[in-house]
């Protein structure tokens, strides 16, 4: 009931600032909740049902907003751009991360959060590599702010370097982390930058499914596992669904209704893992991974700026 009643003002709260996502409202609530009264052990296991089985749902019907078919319209070079852009950003975060001394776990969220789409990789990618609740709210924490500073920055740089709302379009979709965050930061500049930017968002978001192949697969048959039982469920029906989307004609109404349910249940999800995270231990895991975070942001804004007029995307 708790994470319920927190979920339904995340998300009334995002309605009303499309800028702030519900996952980054329901953490932040759900982490003032936990900090500030003490909640009885019974919410325990309502809050772990949450963060595990509700976000595993959500996840799953992530693959109701991206499709395949989205690659086609960035045309080759957008493809080029965006696949430098993901696994750029991703390996470099995990190399500034061993300089730096995080955790395996700490670099792997902060590089899918910038690489891919924010707080949703990170929500997918979590479970996977079982990752500490304090290690996934800072993941989170960092992810939000540089993205919420994107949308202020980047515009004020394009009018500086004089950008095309083309080409500024495909720099919001290749550089900015959240998908509200693209909307946000692309809508300052004009309806073309924006309609560009979502298409090169989306394209970095179908990259999600591989990505979580590949560390699933690492994690777990590192860990011993077969290969054949690497890879959870939860992956191969997200697969399964966002297949199902680029193949089939589904009506509009289902889809709009599943991305508002995935929405939910990712802040359910993101919820109640935050009902269980304290201040002390959030604490203790330091500066370096903001200090990893502003690196982070500074190389995908310029990195994929450079690579935009390299590669002459828009």
């Amino acid at each position: 009931m708790l994470v319920t009643v927190v979920t339904t003002i995340a998300y009334l709260v995002s309605q009303q600032f499309s800028v702030v996502s519900s996952l980054t409202v329901g953490l932040v609530i759900a982490l003032l909740v936990s900090n500030l009264f003490r909640l009885p052990d019974s919410i325990t296991p309502g809050a772990v049902f949450a963060s595990k089985y509700l976000m595993r749902l959500g996840i799953i019907l992530l693959g109701l907003r991206i499709s395949f078919n989205q690659v086609a319209e960035v045309g080759f070079a957008g493809l080029i751009l965006v696949v430098i852009v993901v696994v750029g950003t991703f390996f470099g975060v995990i190399v500034l991360g061993k300089v730096l001394n995080l955790s395996k776990n700490t670099s792997i969220l902060l590089g899918a959060g910038f690489a891919i789409c924010g707080n949703t990789a990170i929500a997918a990618i979590s479970p996977t590599i079982n990752a500490k609740r304090e290690e996934t709210a800072y993941a989170v924490g960092l992810v939000t702010l540089f993205g919420t500073i994107s949308i202020g920055a980047l515009p004020l740089f394009a009018s500086l370097l004089g950008l095309s709302e083309q080409r500024f379009g495909a720099w919001a979709g290749a550089a900015v982390h959240d998908v509200g965050q693209v909307v946000a930061t692309a809508e300052v500049i004009g309806g073309a930058a924006l309609t560009i930017a979502v298409i090169v968002k989306l394209t970095r978001m179908l990259l999600l499914a591989p990505m979580l192949i590949a560390i699933s697969a690492k994690f777990n048959v590192a860990a011993g596992a077969k290969m054949r039982a690497a890879i959870p469920p939860f992956i191969l029906l997200f697969i399964g669904v966002l297949s199902l989307n680029s193949l089939l004609t589904i009506p509009v109404q289902v889809i709009d209704m599943g991305k508002t349910v995935s929405i939910l249940l990712l802040t359910a999800g993101i919820t109640g893992m935050g009902m269980g995270v304290k201040w002390r231990n959030l604490i203790t895991v330091g500066g370096n991974p903001l200090i990893a975070a502003t690196i982070a942001w500074v190389l995908i804004a310029t990195g994929s700026l450079g690579l935009i007029v390299a590669l002459g995307v828009a």
